[in-house]
Formats: structure tokens, sequence, C-alpha cells
């Protein structure tokens, strides 16, 4: 590969315009561009990066040790920390608002938001990458911070989403993980009501009792248990073959007066 000095002009690499730049070359001059990790550690405060506003320094990374600050984005979000190589890089240029918003549009075009509002299926999808990329999302630890991440076919397109999940059956559907442990990804990935996803908890207890293993829930409703009787039995050491045939003793009714 070779690349006309003249390209860059100003570059640290002098040479006359009729000789080439090697590859390496031209890393070096793409490299010096790029800020200096000293002004990372310059005063930004009251400096904008796009729709952020820096106000004050925050306490470096526990991780990496990096220089943070604190801003005010132009949404009303207050004190979203964001790294200082960030955004003197341009990498952070909101709160995570103008991701938001873009994504919304594409929503919009392809009949999925109206009048502001914006379908449940669009919902289940922007919440499923903030959950996974967005590091100040509540829920990133349970997701992103366990390396659950996004297909590529969907991660930048709603469209992909809607064309392998379909629409959601109805009320009370969200999108779960088959494999609590795996990606969201169409084979991985469904339509499922609350009381399904609640069986599919990673904190789900297993019970292995005549040839099948099923969560504690799934046992009580198939000997028609209630969830805290059958919990408490075992809590209190019963076997699991006595727990699930012992009857229900029904409750006493209050003498009358």
């Amino acid at each position: 590969m070779t690349w006309p000095s003249a390209t860059f002009p100003g570059s640290p690499l002098r040479r006359p315009p009729h000789e080439a730049v090697s590859s390496y070359e031209v890393l070096v001059i793409l490299l010096s561009l790029l800020p200096c990790r000293r002004s990372w550690t310059k005063e930004l405060s009251g400096r904008q990066f796009g729709r952020l506003t820096v106000t004050r320094s925050a306490l470096p990374s526990s991780t990496s040790g990096a220089h943070r600050w604190y801003t005010n984005c132009e949404c009303g979000k207050a004190d979203h920390v964001v790294s200082a190589r960030n955004l003197l890089m341009g990498i952070s240029q909101s709160c995570g608002c103008l991701r938001m918003e873009k994504m919304q549009a594409a929503s919009t075009k392809h009949g999925y938001a109206h009048d502001g509002c914006v379908s449940p299926e669009w919902h289940a999808w922007a919440t499923m990458i903030q959950r996974c990329y967005n590091r100040n999302n509540p829920a990133w630890s349970r997701y992103g911070g366990r390396g659950i991440s996004v297909c590529d076919q969907w991660k930048d397109s709603f469209p992909s989403f809607i064309r392998d999940m379909g629409d959601r059956p109805g009320p009370g559907y969200s999108i779960d993980r088959i494999d609590n442990n795996g990606n969201y990804e169409r084979d991985n990935c469904r339509w499922a009501t609350s009381t399904q996803q609640n069986r599919n908890r990673r904190s789900n207890r297993m019970i292995e009792y005549d040839g099948r293993s099923l969560s504690l829930a799934e046992w009580a409703e198939s000997y028609h248990i209630p969830y805290s009787t059958l919990s408490a039995r075992l809590k209190r050491g019963w076997t699991v073959s006595v727990a699930l045939s012992v009857p229900i003793r029904p409750m006493a009714r209050p003498r009358s007066q």
C-alpha cells in the first residue's frame, strides 16, 4: 500500500511529493493525529462535546484508572460520567439519548412508532441493546457486564429484529433468552410471558424427581401446590417425594361468635 505524502500537510514524515509513503508510515501519521494520553488529564470543565457539557472531575475508573468527568446532557440528564478519552476522541456525544433518537427514527420509518409513541416491539429491542452496551444502564451488570451481547444482525437494525422475531403475541409478552448464559440472537430468543421468564431465571432452583428436572415453580404447578408451601416444606428438610405427595391441609374457618 502506498499513499502520496501530499495528502498529509504538516506530516511529521517529510519527503518529496513524488515518493510514496509506506503503510507503517501512514499508521504513524494517523496515530500522531490522535489526542496524546497526557491530554486526557487536562482540565475539561466547561467544555462541550456534542450534547455533553463537562461540569467537574469524577473519580478515576476503578478498573483501568482512566480519568473521568461528570457531564450534563442537553436532554436534561445530569452527572453522566464519561472518560476523558471518549470525550476527546469523539466517542461519547451524549448520555445515550442521541442513539435512542436515531433508533426511534428508524422504527418510525418502518411503522413501529406513531405520534411520538413507540411500539412494545421497538421498546423491547431498544431495552435489549441498552442492557448490553450502556454501562450506565441499571441492568448492565447482569447483561453486558456478564458478557451478554446482541448479534450483529439485530444490534443496528430494528427491521432485522422484527423479521426474525415477529410481533409479540400479545400483551404481557417480552423478549426472553432461552439460555440465560447465551446472547440475544434468533435461535436463543423468544417472546415469553413473565411466568415463563420467571421459570427461566439463573437463580431458579432445579429439582430432580421421578426422572425429570424441573424448577421449583414448575413442580408446584404440576402438583397443584402453592409455591410458598412447597418451598417451605423443602426448607424444613422434607424429601421431594413427601413434599409433593402430602395433601394441603384446608384452612380452618374462624368460629362465628
